[in-house]
């Protein structure tokens, strides 16, 4: 089957794209605005604290795979659904937007309390322990132990916009600006554990400036003023209790893998479970914006320049979207904030060549989409 793009068909594309928001509304966040299921024209302005979370020993889980292959992704699944379970039940007691859990790592939201931004990150400083102290105990005993979650966070404070994420389903929010950018780099912005902020959060809550944001957490006196000052209400028995309960009630079930027969394009996200999972050789694409934070960060104070924002994602990423699921019959696992990821499947094990030279054609119809796109 051919794989291939056309600039007559991607124009068309791009055209309908820019029909579907002509009108765009930028409203400001304001007390228990509902963001899921946001329509593609309409964007709000949230003024919160944005929280990533990154298990630092997913390596190790993944590391025997050469060797072990189905075992070792079966442990590292039930891994990340006990660490998910838990995590939730964090996010849920805390009053924090969960907005995505991707492969290891978890983006959180904390929008109250409104008009306190001090408090806000206080909250998100005490959730980050809670949660660092929580999966510290849900590993699993057992003939097949698993070990409890080795964590990292991330935090900065500001202005973001909320979309929705994506086409095709994923109708939950997708947070868009610096702050969101910033805190997923203090997550990845190194191996030690512990709790990293940006300067820019230090100051809103009296801390003194660091040389370095990824080398240098949060100190325990730090943390603990934090965690007096949230008043979470919740402890992390309760919370290591209630997962326990949920385990026993609802038992993660046994994994079990088939291969996908391809092309990718056909493949039903919503229709996989424990017992119906995917594992084949495959080719896996993230796709970035270059520049595009800045250009957020730019545009977002101003209700005529956020709208253009709006328009100019919307098209981006529908065709990117467009590339790898209609040209290169791929499928589209998510958009994390201006970042596309997807996966390809193409032909048999003896293929492999093949398979490497069809993700190279989609690469560059990937960068003529971003090129071409613009409103």
């Amino acid at each position: 089957m051919a794989r291939s793009w056309n600039e007559e068909d991607a124009k068309a594309r791009i055209d309908k794209r820019l029909d579907e928001v002509r009108d765009v509304k930028i409203r400001d966040y304001v007390r228990d605005t509902d963001l899921a299921g946001l329509s593609n024209g309409v964007a709000y302005r949230v003024d919160g604290v944005h929280m990533y979370v990154d298990i630092l020993n997913m390596d190790e889980m993944l590391g025997v795979t050469a060797k072990e292959g189905v075992v070792a992704h079966r442990r590292t699944l039930r891994f990340l659904n006990l660490h998910y379970r838990a995590a939730r039940k964090v996010l849920l007691a805390v009053g924090a937007i969960q907005v995505d859990f991707h492969n290891q790592r978890l983006h959180a939201v904390f929008a109250k309390p409104y008009g306190d931004e001090a408090a806000r990150i206080h909250r998100a400083i005490a959730t980050a322990q809670l949660l660092i102290d929580v999966l510290a105990q849900t590993g699993e005993d057992g003939a097949d132990p698993l070990p409890a979650a080795k964590v990292r966070v991330g935090i900065d404070s500001g202005k973001a916009l909320a979309v929705n994420n994506g086409r095709r389903g994923n109708r939950e929010p997708l947070f868009l600006g610096r702050p969101a950018n910033l805190a997923a780099k203090r997550s990845g912005g190194g191996a030690a554990a512990g709790i990293f902020t940006t300067n820019t959060t230090r100051a809103v809550v009296g801390l003194a400036a660091v040389e370095n944001e990824d080398v240098t957490k949060l100190a325990t006196a730090d943390v603990d003023t934090s965690k007096n000052k949230a008043k979470l209400g919740v402890t992390v028995e309760e919370i290591v209790e209630d997962w326990k309960d949920g385990i026993q009630r609802n038992p993660i079930g046994a994994f079990v893998f088939s291969g996908h027969t391809p092309p990718y394009r056909d493949l039903d996200l919503e229709a996989l479970a424990e017992g119906n999972s995917r594992r084949q050789d495959a080719i896996s694409i993230y796709a970035d914006i270059d520049g595009f934070t800045n250009y957020v960060d730019n545009h977002i104070d101003d209700d005529s320049a956020a709208k253009d924002v709006v328009k100019t994602l919307h098209v981006l990423r529908g065709e990117l979207d467009a590339v790898l699921h209609e040209d290169f019959a791929g499928r589209k696992i998510r958009f994390i904030g201006d970042c596309v990821h997807g996966v390809m499947v193409e032909g048999t094990a003896r293929l492999r060549t093949q398979r490497c030279q069809r993700r190279m054609r989609c690469c560059a119809p990937l960068r003529c989409a971003a090129a071409s796109s613009l409103p």
